[in-house]
């Protein structure tokens, strides 16, 4: 397919021009800023560097077009299934890893982030990093320098691909599991907490992670470009892209609270429909040890605190709690192994029953949405003049 995606447009457009100029500090577009019309491309600050650097990298060595671009998220994709295979291998058993990974992989949002060269197919796979990482480092409790090094190795990736979101919500998720920890009373929780991020050697960590990352923020920062709007990258990128959107300056796409539920429902589908049985849902006896039960515990915080915190902020777009289907992947993995062998029988037969139902009423729509579309095509056809100039 052509590039189909404003968003991927821009990432691809601005690696092509890495590629072509040799320029890999700032990503640049091919347009005129109307401070210099001379000028045949302009800054641009939106995202950090990796989602440039990776397609830039893939279309050097193997040629400029459409697949190449679009090859690092597929095997970002690829690699993030055979690593939920694996892990849910460990975790829950072979056929529980399994399903997982199928489900995961089948998922729509997961096919449509593997199909566009956009930050959300790579952060996907730096998040499961991270967090299959403190899982390990939970379990060693002593924690290998080889897994700390994954771990703040991942931190460094997602900061490169989205930004301050890439290390707030693994942290978020991180303190809330820490402080939900078994305990009396608010000093014990604190000291949970405590313990959990002594783990993590966070200053080490945090040392490690600001040696990969702040060569390109000071590079382009000392640079002093102004893209098409006239912003500088730190009015770009740290004031308006970061603090302006935890402000809700992203007027765009606010929405209500409850839209990611109907986003869930059709980027998870039709599994989603099967998620109030596994969300809920207890141990079953045969399987009630500390270990398994942290697992679980895990995952249902890593669900929740990215489904709340998305939801409780006023721009959604479907791809923000993409971070997310690893762990319900899991637990829908872990759920349905049970319900396969008869001991979940009537949910599971809910579940079946809802996915139908719901596939329904989305031939439904699908089939009288035209008929509230525009009446007139806002894009213009492509003249053979214009097609020339291209």
């Amino acid at each position: 397919m052509s590039l189909f995606d404003l968003d991927e447009a821009l990432y691809v457009g601005g690696a092509r021009q890495m590629v072509q100029s040799g320029d890999y500090i700032t990503p640049r577009l091919n347009s005129r800023p109307p401070y210099d019309v001379n000028a045949l491309t302009v800054p641009f600050f939106e995202k950090p560097a990796l989602v440039y650097w990776l397609p830039a990298l893939s279309m050097r060595l193997l040629g400029v077009s459409e697949f190449v671009a679009r090859l690092p998220v597929a095997v970002a994709a690829l690699c993030a299934v055979l690593l939920l295979y694996t892990v849910g291998l460990r975790w829950f058993g072979a056929r529980a890893g399994f399903v997982a990974a199928l489900l995961y992989g089948l998922a729509p949002m997961t096919i449509i982030d593997a199909r566009q060269m956009t930050t959300d197919g790579l952060l996907v796979l730096w998040f499961m990093g991270m967090l299959f990482s403190f899982a390990t480092l939970e379990k060693e409790r002593s924690g290998s320098w080889r897994t700390l090094l994954t771990f703040w190795l991942c931190c460094a990736l997602s900061l490169l691909t989205k930004g301050a979101i890439g290390l707030l919500l693994p942290a978020l998720v991180i303190g809330f599991y820490a402080l939900t920890k078994p305990a009396q009373t608010h000093k014990e929780r604190l000291r949970n907490l405590f313990q959990t991020l002594r783990r993590l050697r966070p200053l080490l960590g945090l040392l490690f992670t600001l040696l990969l990352v702040s060569p390109w923020h000071i590079a382009i920062a000392r640079r002093g470009e102004r893209d098409a709007q006239g912003r500088t990258f730190v009015q770009e990128y740290v004031v308006r892209q970061h603090i302006g959107r935890v402000r809700g300056g992203d007027t765009v796409h606010n929405a209500p609270p409850y839209t990611y539920v109907a986003y869930l429902l059709v980027g998870f589908f039709p599994w989603a429909c099967f998620l109030p049985s596994a969300l809920r849902r207890k141990s079953p006896a045969k399987e009630e040890n500390g270990e398994t039960s942290e697992r679980v515990r895990l995952l249902l915080v890593w669900f929740w605190v990215i489904f709340l915190f998305f939801s409780a902020g006023a721009a959604k777009l479907p791809t923000y709690i993409v971070p997310a289907y690893p762990a319900l992947a899991l637990l829908l993995g872990r759920w349905l192994d049970e319900a396969l062998l008869g001991q979940r029988d009537r949910p599971l037969r809910v579940g079946v029953f809802a996915s139908m139902l719901v596939t329904l009423l989305l031939a439904i729509g699908v089939k009288i949405a035209p008929r509230f579309a525009p009446a007139h095509n806002p894009i213009p056809e492509r003249s053979e003049e214009h097609t020339s100039e291209l």
